[in-house]
């Protein structure tokens, strides 16, 4: 039986990542709903506050829409897209980093006594200030070949490039104490 693809191999990877689009536009669509709303209570705002908020969503796509064609006719679409996907997941990192951020505090300090919640806190805010210093020792790195993003090789990809493992090892670094923390909170309430 000769059994004819949908989508080739060659082109999997780019048609999963377009269509994703649909399914990433529609969560944003959907979303804008329920965070105006949520905007209008926790900021105390009227409807007609409320309604400036979903006409700031849907216009920046109007003005949005021109520049964008205009760029992907002089580059691509390809390039566009490819822009626009990692616009989304920039977006998405930090939206999961600002609900994460508040939680810190009750993780980090949740069964610790008066004394040790002192030092606890202390700990918290050398890590903020650690937040302060990651990106100008990721400048240094950027740095270490000259003045360019492109003037040296580390580990074969250009030192630009090869800045980004510094946050990837803190991101790690937090992954790996949340995941020890709800461990031991497993543990502790015998689940």
């Amino acid at each position: 039986m000769n059994k004819d693809l949908v989508v080739s191999k060659k082109i999997l990877f780019p048609f999963i990542l377009v269509s994703s689009l649909f399914a990433l536009w529609g969560f944003a669509n959907a979303v804008t709903e329920p965070m105006v709303q949520a905007f209008k209570k926790v900021l105390e705002l009227s409807n007609s506050e409320a309604a400036w908020v979903q006409m700031a969503f849907y216009g920046g796509y109007f003005c949005m829409a021109l520049p964008a064609a205009l760029f992907m006719k002089k580059y691509s679409y390809k390039v566009g897209i490819l822009i626009g996907l990692g616009l989304y997941a920039l977006v998405g990192v930090s939206f999961f980093m600002s609900i994460m951020f508040p939680t810190i505090y009750g993780v980090a300090l949740g069964d610790l006594t008066e004394d040790q919640s002192k030092i606890g806190s202390a700990g918290l805010v050398m890590a903020i200030v650690g937040g302060a210093l990651m990106p100008k020792l990721q400048g240094l790195i950027i740095d270490a070949g000259g003045n360019g993003v492109d003037d040296i090789k580390i580990l074969g990809v250009s030192e630009v490039n090869f800045s980004f493992t510094l946050p990837l090892i803190c991101f790690l670094f937090i992954a790996w104490y949340g995941l020890k923390v709800f461990k031991n909170a497993l543990q502790k309430n015998n689940v």
